[in-house]
């Protein structure tokens, strides 16, 4: 009986040591994004909410886990600035997407500032960085790109003078990235006196109009015609350029349709966008303010995109 003891129990000790081992070895957790422009616009303090996408190459982990987050907030690098935030959401998608020749899910973390930025000025965090800290007192940070919040007096038009019977948004590849590069629009001015365009400006303060470039009428083909082509000149997205003023009228019961380039300060992938077209009727201002016009929804990410995603290993074993 002894002699089976003792081939017994060097068989039940390997058995557990390796399951231990087995229990232990958990698979490092890869969190991915693809740093954007996100912002804010509202017109008082109304947990308006916006999304973050995020790519993890495991299906279940504390990460994904609501019950487990504890604070959530977004920070610059230096933590000099702090916005918190309420998650309200997490969701899963049901597609993938390939990351280094791996495969990775796809959840989408919901927000609202959980904060009260009392300010008619815009504020921005530059090279923002979404913080998560979870319940086990792991703290994962990540740069997500930029993140501005503006207040405004009012959504919509200020009055019924003038609407917007037509937008188009224009996408083109930018160094290899399929984003926004212009707008067509058309206006109609509903009032019985004529109405002047004043201008048309960016919410997101990374990105700029060219007013000095709108061409009117509007010539545009195709919603991915190049801007070269529109503009019948060479284009360029980044360089800087002087404020300048629209000096446009539209006469009563007609319609203005122009095409507007955009100036990007940082390239991020951009399908939608917060502006103001600015008009005045008899010397009185007025303003119509878009808070969050979504241009298209095809928002896949190519195989040359992929490159400015931003990966993240943590080694948890």
């Amino acid at each position: 009986m002894k002699k089976y003891l003792y081939i017994l129990f060097p068989t039940l000790f390997l058995t557990a040591f390796t399951i231990l081992v087995a229990c232990s070895n958990v698979d490092n957790l890869v969190l991915s994004i693809m740093p954007k422009s996100y912002y804010i616009v509202e017109e008082q303090y109304q947990n308006q909410s916006f999304d973050v996408e995020i790519f993890s190459n495991l299906d279940k982990s504390f990460f994904s886990d609501i019950v487990q987050i504890e604070e959530v907030y977004i920070k610059d690098q230096a933590e000099s600035n702090l916005i918190e935030l309420e998650l309200k959401s997490i969701n899963k998608e049901s597609s993938k997407i390939e990351i280094n020749g791996k495969k990775h899910y796809i959840f989408i973390f919901n927000f609202c500032v959980n904060t009260n930025i009392n300010s008619t000025e815009p504020f921005e965090i530059k090279e923002s960085f979404l913080s998560l800290e979870y319940l086990n007192g792991k703290i994962l940070d990540l740069k997500i790109g930029n993140f501005t919040y503006t207040r405004v007096t009012h959504i919509g038009s200020s009055n019924d003078d003038i609407s917007v019977s037509h937008i188009l948004g224009v996408k083109n590849t930018i160094n290899q990235i399929d984003t926004l590069a212009g707008i067509e629009f058309e206006l109609e001015n509903r009032s019985s006196s004529t109405i002047r365009l004043n201008s048309v400006n960016s919410l997101d303060r990374n990105i700029s109009f060219s007013l000095r470039n709108t061409i009117s009428p509007s010539v545009v083909e195709s919603p991915k015609q190049d801007v070269s082509d529109i503009l019948s000149k060479d284009y360029d997205f980044f360089s800087d350029e002087q404020f300048l003023n629209l000096d446009y009228y539209i006469a009563s019961g007609e319609t203005l349709s122009f095409f507007i380039p955009i100036k990007y300060d940082e390239l991020y992938k951009t399908n939608k966008l917060a502006f103001i077209i600015n008009f005045e009727k008899q010397g009185l201002p007025g303003k119509i303010i878009f808070d969050n016009f979504l241009f298209f929804r095809d928002f896949s990410i190519s195989l040359s995109e992929k490159s400015m995603i931003e990966s993240y290993l943590y080694d948890f074993n």
